[in-house]
């Protein structure tokens, strides 16, 4: 039981939906038994099973309390998460798409749900906010959203439940079916017709679905595994779906779709007439459902897609193959910023000054707050040879951009380049001070640099 309790801890940091697992099986073991085991005796096995479960997980919250000064559990995403799933907005589903949207880019990566759901809460409140106080506060407006709209969140709640049992991959930030084009193994363990089965789960859910109506002969662990498959599908449900949120759970459905198989073997063995028409029966019709179509489950945003294959072809340095999939993931859906802002960027990779700045200016209409935008504009009007046009767009950026570093460095070099070397200087100074550092072989060149 210890050493349980020490393999969901690990599961819990990973994936903290299995919190709601450690609770099942800890109130499953407190539970009488024909065995008639002792409650002393019960009790104890729940600690260990507790006391397992945290010794993995204590030192995450530890580690947050010390280096992030905050008393969270193991994660704070979970409050933005919630809210992703439970707004007029949202379509239960699609995590980036309906998230806070960012206009001011972090130093160095961070994971842009967070950090635009930091600045959100903290820009409505007025205040810097923990970690922790930003979760509550996007939990609070999901709840807000409850109060509000009971009707519409009901509905909403029971499409999640749609998308919960549908044999399709609900995609994440990729598809799985993006996949089966460049590797067999996807290509043969997953795939879907347009008229038919997703594999596997389109034939393992409904199986799932008839084997846990069918009574087993160790009944006790048969409703542990029936406890533990509903609570995790409701924490998934709470939220939003999507295939990697909903990965973990299968293996309890291919238990239970095993099962269905077995009682239905023997019953057509034994001939069992009755039970096989109404198991087959059930089958078919639970397939169909978990097959079908509505609310656009089985719809691919081709441009995701087409933005994953950019940047793969951009980390391997073919900028000509990265802006041909960056200007059609802009083209197939011409509101996202990041794709125009990819786009830009992959143009000016390749000196094709006129389409970056066209890219720019899309991304600036979407976000007019993101500096960073303003900077990389800046930076290809720079390049073309525009430096009055760049001066207006760097001194702009200077108003929206925390990391004002690139833009000052940007400023120090077309005033060298423009005989200014009093304004590059303290430009330099600037940057330097922001902490980026300004290199000075663009301030000496004979013209400006052509790569951001």
């Amino acid at each position: 039981w210890l050493l349980t309790g020490v393999l969901y801890g690990l599961c819990a940091i990973t994936r903290p939906n299995f919190l709601v697992i450690i609770a099942v099986v800890a109130m499953w073991s407190l539970w009488p038994q024909r065995t008639q085991s002792t409650w002393r005796r019960r009790a104890i096995t729940a600690v260990l099973l507790l006391v397992g479960a945290l010794a993995p997980i204590l030192p995450v919250t530890l580690y947050n309390r010390i280096y992030g000064d905050d008393w969270v559990l193991i994660a704070s995403q979970g409050g933005v998460n919630f809210f992703i799933g439970n707004h007029a907005q949202s379509d239960g589903k699609t995590s980036v798409a309906y998230a806070p949207p960012v206009w001011r880019e972090p130093q160095g990566y961070v994971d842009n749900v967070w950090w635009s759901s930091k600045l959100w809460a903290e820009h409505d409140l007025g205040r810097p906010l923990r970690d922790s106080e930003v979760s509550a506060f996007w939990y609070q407006r999901a709840r807000d959203f409850w109060r509000a709209s009971p009707g519409q969140a009901l509905a909403l709640t029971l499409r999640k439940v749609y998308y919960f049992l549908n044999g399709f991959e609900l995609e994440s930030n990729r598809s799985l079916y993006l996949d089966r084009l460049y590797s067999p193994v996807a290509a043969a363990l997953v795939w879907e017709l347009p008229y038919g089965p997703a594999f596997p789960l389109g034939i393992i859910l409904p199986l799932a679905l008839v084997g846990m109506c069918i009574p087993a002969e160790q009944r006790r662990r048969a409703w542990l595994l029936r406890c533990c498959t509903l609570a995790y599908a409701l924490t998934v449900i709470a939220f939003f779906v999507t295939g990697r949120f909903r990965i973990p759970v299968i293996p309890l459905f291919a238990l239970f779709a095993g099962h269905a198989l077995v009682q239905f073997y023997h019953a057509w063995r034994n001939k069992h007439q009755r039970f096989v028409r109404r198991a087959a029966f059930s089958f078919v019709v639970l397939a169909v459902f978990c097959n079908s179509t509505l609310y656009g489950v089985r719809e691919i945003e081709y441009d995701r897609q087409a933005d994953v294959l950019g940047v793969a072809y951009q980390r391997l340095g073919d900028y000509e193959n990265a802006l041909r999939y960056f200007e059609e993931a802009a083209r197939a859906n011409p509101k996202d910023f990041s794709h125009w802002d990819k786009y830009g960027r992959a143009a000016w990779q390749l000196g094709r000054y006129g389409e970056a700045e066209t890219a720019y200016c899309k991304a600036i209409e979407l976000l007019p707050r993101m500096g960073s935008a303003y900077t990389r504009l800046g930076g290809v009007l720079l390049a073309e040879g525009k430096p009055e046009e760049a001066v207006g767009v760097l001194l702009q950026a200077l108003q929206f951009d925390d990391q004002q570093g690139p833009a000052h460095a940007l400023l120090a070099e077309l005033y060298a380049h423009t005989g200014h070397p009093e304004l590059a200087a303290d430009h330099v100074k600037l940057a330097e001070e922001a902490g980026f550092a300004v290199d000075p072989a663009r301030l000496t060149s004979t013209r400006p640099a052509t790569q951001p």
